[in-house]
């Protein structure tokens, strides 16, 4: 998806931003834009999230709202980083790196990656897509093949996950839930 195109629903696309070789595509806004935070702090703060463990040097940067000096409230879907979902709220090191999670929000991330050369790639992301859509999750999708979905408090992934199984079994897709 290009800049200024259309999302699967309709909606306007948001921006790219670039995350270390991949682009991350945001197809839901959950910023609270130029809204003051508590202690008069404003809006969105870039953070990254250290996956070293996993490839050296390697990073996933994650919107934030600022709420105090040194507390951060995430505002973004990660797609790589354990332990951190959406509102969650996170320390940082003088690099800007997440320290610590201070605050769980009772948020869970359905992450879900696509083999990508797997012959029925574009047929599942179109099913993927229309689950989550009907499902009215939050989410966002990275290079069309990884998707991370929001799972709200109180929120039953179970027709989600049904959906997942066969595909998964066929080695079509590879799928989790974070908390």
């Amino acid at each position: 998806m290009q800049p200024g195109t259309r999302s699967h629903s309709g909606e306007p696309a948001l921006r790219r931003v670039p995350v270390s070789s991949a682009w991350r595509i945001g197809a839901i806004n959950t910023l609270d834009g130029a809204a003051t935070a508590p202690g008069g702090f404003i809006g969105e703060y870039m953070i990254h999230a250290d996956l070293s463990d996993r490839q050296d040097g390697w990073r996933e940067q994650l919107w934030t709202r600022q709420l105090t000096e040194d507390r951060f409230e995430v505002t973004c879907l990660p797609f790589f980083t354990y332990g951190i979902c959406y509102l969650d709220v996170v320390t940082i090191d003088s690099n800007h790196l997440v320290a610590s999670v201070v605050q769980k929000s009772g948020h869970r991330t359905l992450r879900i990656a696509l083999v990508a050369d797997h012959q029925d790639r574009d047929q599942l992301h179109e099913l993927l897509h229309g689950k989550v859509v009907e499902a009215a999750l939050p989410h966002e999708w990275l290079q069309g093949i990884y998707l991370s979905v929001d799972l709200p408090p109180g929120t039953d992934p179970a027709a989600l996950t049904e959906a997942l199984k066969a595909p998964a079994q066929a080695g079509a897709l590879h799928w989790e839930i974070d908390s």
